[in-house]
């Protein structure tokens, strides 16, 4: 029989730093979930569609502005969070999705498609999965 004193657990491996490590570094992508899920009004927009003057939706210097002209504001740091992950890859280790509780899933949609990254991808097209539980409008 063998001695659980000489049984030793592997430790998985960590990366020393994170720190400086670059776009696709394999220590970067070990600490990667598999689906990143951002909700719409909070994490990606201030505010909901509904609090918008609507469609049709606009990219212009540099933001999604509504029908009236008025920018949809984002939150400070999505640019940079779409920026650093590649979100657009097809095979990317974390895919990208929304959830939204909008009574305006057609807007939120619209949003998403106007909204361009500095790769020049939609923001829509870095989605891989959208849902919206409709009917729940803004809190």
């Amino acid at each position: 029989a063998a001695s659980r004193a000489n049984t030793v657990a592997a430790e998985p491996e960590r990366p020393d730093s994170v720190e400086g490590q670059g776009r696709g570094s394999a220590p970067m992508k070990a600490l990667l979930p598999r689906l990143a899920v951002l909700e719409l009004e909070g994490a990606i927009l201030q505010d909901s569609p509904e609090r918008t003057a609507g469609p049709p939706f606009r990219w212009v210097q540099g933001a999604v502005r509504d029908c009236m002209g008025v920018e949809v504001k984002i939150q400070p740091g999505l640019p940079e969070l779409l920026l650093e992950s590649e979100w657009a890859e097809e095979d990317a280790e974390c895919q990208l999705a929304v959830l939204s509780r909008t009574t305006r899933p057609e807007w939120a949609q619209q949003i998403l498609e106007t909204y361009e990254t500095e790769s020049g991808a939609t923001l829509w097209e870095l989605v891989r999965f959208f849902s919206v539980i409709p009917g729940l409008g803004p809190s």
